[in-house]
């Protein structure tokens, strides 16, 4: 059995709803225990699955006390799953990662290292490399260094599976905030409130995360875009960005309409 130290550092903290793909999941994990930084714990949040996720967890992970798997009742989202592994974290460090995603063998010790050495930064995000069922594909690259108010009219401005957090800053914030508008759009409202709230959020060009995305860039539902046009006002309000906000309210449903070449065109320059 592996045990957990007494006090970890990182805290990793997952939500996952029926694991239709077993496999992703178990490489996603093992990409966490194969970590050269190893004064860790990974709380995953179980949320409610249809199927056998939960079982299937305990099934493969019951010997590394490090893994620490919670359920809720009901299926409830990812924010209410992140927010209830967030009451269970113990290290001064929160690392987010997804089940269909993979670290890099070196990423908490590279993260664990800037954050000690740069003790200003609240959140800090990272390159990434893009990935499919048929493999490699492109990668995320940063487009801001460190966040000024301004770039969040663009959109968010961290790969949210790739940051660090401190866990005190998150929890300053209140977490992640559940409500309907923040279905799929939980990081941009996240770091738009963490930032009015005075936190520093970075980035590094390093590609330590491997996250798998469509490379035909699939449409959005239109739901997801008005959610979107909703976090996006109450962001700016909070920033308090008056009128030069009022344009980029409505940007997702511009995108939404324009046709997919000239979306995809868009997308190319306005990584992050």
């Amino acid at each position: 059995m592996i045990k957990s130290e007494n006090i970890p550092q990182i805290s990793v903290i997952m939500g996952i709803y029926n694991s239709n793909n077993k496999e992703e999941v178990l490489k996603s994990i093992k990409s966490i225990q194969d970590q050269t930084f190893t004064n860790w714990e990974c709380i995953i949040c179980e949320d409610g699955s249809e199927d056998d996720t939960y079982l299937f967890l305990q099934e493969h992970f019951h010997d590394d006390e490090r893994i620490i798997l919670i359920q809720n009742k009901t299926n409830r989202g990812l924010c209410f799953s992140l927010n209830h592994a967030l009451e269970k974290v113990r290290a001064p460090y929160i690392i987010r990662q997804d089940t269909d995603d993979y670290s890099r063998r070196d990423r908490f010790e590279r993260l664990y290292s800037y954050m000690e050495e740069h003790q200003e930064i609240d959140v800090l995000g990272t390159g990434m490399v893009m990935y499919d069922n048929l493999g490699e594909w492109g990668s995320y690259k940063i487009r801001t260094v460190r966040a000024q108010k301004e770039d969040f009219l663009i959109g968010t401005v961290v790969a949210h599976p790739s940051v660090i957090m401190k866990t005190e800053s998150l929890r300053k914030c209140g977490g992640y905030r559940v409500a309907p508008e923040t279905r799929r759009c939980e990081d941009y409202d996240l770091f738009m409130r963490m930032y009015a709230a005075g936190c520093v959020i970075c980035n590094i060009k390093d590609e330590l995360y491997y996250y798998k995305a469509d490379r035909e860039g699939n449409k959005r539902k239109f739901i997801n875009v008005v959610n979107e046009c909703v976090v996006r006002y109450k962001g700016y309000k909070n920033l308090e960005m008056g009128l030069i906000g009022i344009p980029y309210v409505f940007k997702p449903i511009i995108m939404f309409l324009v046709p997919s070449f000239i979306r995809k065109k868009i997308r190319k320059v306005h990584r992050l």
